[in-house]
């Protein structure tokens, strides 16, 4: 048996976990634990420290900076870049963030990316220098139609429950969504029915096809980055953390919950909250009240 032990502030925000295993009427830290903790807040509730394992080693400890509410700096003192890192592996140690009139992040060094955004603060372009790696097109409602890469020639596009996949610049339907899951076309040209198997939060922890067969299994950390695991069946799935779609055009890594994009590397948005007027009393780039277990 497993099991995570919780610590919070006074205010209720998480600031770590501790996982234990159980060896007969005796629970025990695990050695090769994958857990975030020693989390720390500013008064605003923006993160200042966060520190993540993976197998038992320390991969990330995270310190920010802030203007306000908007994260300006971060340094990351973990100087390797283990297979299991989390944020940006082998990138650099510490990076400067700006924004736009809006609040939208514009300039993410650390990272090497630019992004502009559409008249409703949803993404339309990320950018390495001059290059586009990742364009998106929405309809005025804010329902996303389309992501490509820079050329165009690859990427999703997205007609209700259907996305048919670009490759090549040839467009052929690749998923069909449902309620418990997904059907996929193979590469075989094969259909192929894949049923995910959430926890309470949504997020999709094991997905099996109609036989029964496991293809891909998912832990996540507190603030929603997946475990990195060689021992877990991995497939190319790519709705992960509260059932959010993984961005991977462009390798950006992002959730997309519709209104804006989230950062599980970070655990924060990288736009203000639509509705931030109405929650005046925390940072409007936090995540989830900084409670994200309940």
């Amino acid at each position: 048996a497993m099991m995570y032990g919780l610590t919070y502030d006074g205010l209720n925000r998480f600031t770590g976990a501790v996982q234990k295993q159980k060896n007969g009427n005796t629970w025990s830290a695990l050695a090769g634990d994958y857990v975030e903790k020693g989390l720390t807040y500013d008064r605003n509730g923006n993160l200042l420290i966060l520190q993540r394992t993976a197998g038992g080693s320390v991969v990330d400890n995270l310190a920010y900076t802030y203007t306000g509410n908007q994260l300006t700096g971060l340094s990351e003192s973990v100087r390797t870049a283990p297979s299991n890192d989390i944020y940006a592996p082998g990138n650099a140690e510490s990076g400067s963030y700006s924004y736009d009139a809006n609040g939208n992040l514009q300039n993410d060094s650390r990272r090497a990316l630019l992004f502009d955004y559409n008249f409703l603060n949803l993404v339309s372009e990320v950018r390495t220098g001059s290059t586009v790696t990742a364009a998106y097109t929405w309809l005025a409602d804010g329902t996303k139609l389309g992501v490509c890469n820079g050329s165009g020639s690859d990427g999703f596009e997205y007609v209700g429950s259907l996305i048919y996949r670009k490759s090549g610049g040839s467009l052929q339907l690749s998923e069909a969504l449902f309620g418990e899951g997904v059907i996929r076309l193979n590469d075989n040209g094969t259909q192929e029915v894949n049923y995910f198997l959430t926890d309470h939060l949504g997020s999709v922890r094991v997905i099996v096809d109609g036989a029964g067969t496991v293809k891909e299994c998912n832990d996540y950390y507190p603030f929603g980055a997946r475990h990195i695991r060689s021992d877990y069946a991995q497939s190319t799935n790519r709705w992960k953390y509260n059932g959010k779609e993984l961005q991977t055009t462009g390798e950006l890594g992002y959730l997309d919950y519709g209104a804006r994009m989230y950062d599980t590397g970070l655990g924060r948005w990288f736009s203000a909250d639509p509705e931030a007027e109405n929650n005046l009393s925390r940072s409007p780039y936090h995540f989830s009240g900084n409670n994200p277990l309940l």
